[in-house]
């Protein structure tokens, strides 16, 4: 086994690379963090700097690097404690946007990335110590309130179902080698990181009536009726279509949304369907689709069977030959 760390006789943690054979101090012994037998440090220009065993036994290189994690947590953040240096979270918050719920009729959210200084919230840490009927690697504290946060070092054996559902805020850290604490080393766990897992972290809900979105990823299909008896189809995101209709209401005589489609075929029939929607809403207005004159193609165009000609669906509206569709003269 070739080890990056030790303890030395100070039980405290030693990095090789730190140690120069020049200035050894040759009466300092160094253990193993896992089996604590006596290593030797291997200091060549050759090779890596590594410690090894002086003799041979069994070692557990999952349980070294699971001490590892426990100790230098909680060396580098007494240390922070100590000299008022921050120890941060990075972690998404979860808002909810009431700006276009009037529009959408549905809920939106956006997740903005916060990071916290864990100094501010826990400014003491404890080593293994069981508390709410569990024993976590590490547990920061916050004496005011009794609030806390599980640290938990994970090799190969994650959190029991237990206690993730227990309530307790649990933040995982994955470690597959001794590169894997460079997260805790400069004192930063970020939530995207694949080898940092945040569990019970939801805080109440937040809301807020302006859209937190740098650029609204939520399009809809809208159909638009004007007074002057023209409508059209426009696929933008709801906050844009709320400035339009802000801008615009005093010409706006009825709207609908729809599911966006990005495709011009499927938007050829989606228009149809929202002019026989209008006037089935109690909207009275001339169109050539809903017109008994009217044939359509397959991509929804209009021919005209009064006017043998092919025309536009707005030519309806100074149409002398406009009659409403049979199965829609009931509906108004």
């Amino acid at each position: 086994m070739k080890y990056k760390y030790s303890l030395n006789r100070d039980g405290l943690i030693i990095d090789v690379e730190h140690l120069e054979r020049d200035k050894l101090d040759k009466s300092n012994n160094f253990t193993c963090i896992s089996c604590g037998r006596e290593l030797i440090p291997k200091l060549g220009k050759k090779r890596k700097k590594h410690f090894s065993h002086k003799t041979l036994g069994e070692c557990s290189n999952e349980s070294y690097l699971h001490k590892l994690g426990k100790l230098v947590f909680l060396s580098e953040y007494n240390n922070c404690i100590k000299t008022n240096n921050g120890f941060f979270v990075k972690l998404y918050e979860q808002i909810e946007i009431t700006q276009c719920q009037d529009l959408i009729e549905e809920r939106c959210y956006n997740y903005i990335l916060r990071e916290y200084n864990l100094i501010d919230y826990f400014p003491s840490i404890n080593l293994e110590k069981r508390t709410d009927g569990f024993q976590p690697d590490l547990t920061l504290c916050q004496s005011k309130n009794n609030t806390k946060i599980f640290i938990e070092i994970v090799v190969n054996h994650k959190c029991s179902e237990e206690k993730l559902n227990s309530g307790n805020r649990i933040i995982e850290i994955y470690l597959d080698s001794e590169r894997d604490l460079d997260c805790i080393l400069q004192h930063r766990l970020d939530s995207n990181d694949s080898s940092i897992k945040l569990y019970n972290f939801n805080s109440a809900q937040k809301k807020t009536d302006v859209c937190t979105k740098a650029t609204c990823t939520i399009e809809h299909d809208w159909f638009v009726l004007l007074k002057n008896q023209k409508c059209f189809m426009k696929t933008e995101s709801a906050s844009d279509f709320k400035q339009y209709k802000l801008k615009n209401d005093y010409n706006i005589n009825f709207f609908l949304k729809r599911k966006a489609s990005y495709s011009a075929l499927v938007k050829s029939y989606v228009f149809p369907d929202c002019v026989v929607m209008a006037y089935k809403k109690g909207n009275n207005f001339k169109n050539c689709y809903l017109c008994r004159y009217h044939a359509s193609g397959y991509d929804s165009s209009i021919f005209c069977k009064w006017l043998k000609k092919s025309c536009n669906s707005l030519e309806a509206i100074k149409c002398n030959y406009f009659r409403i569709d049979n199965y829609l003269q009931k509906v108004v």
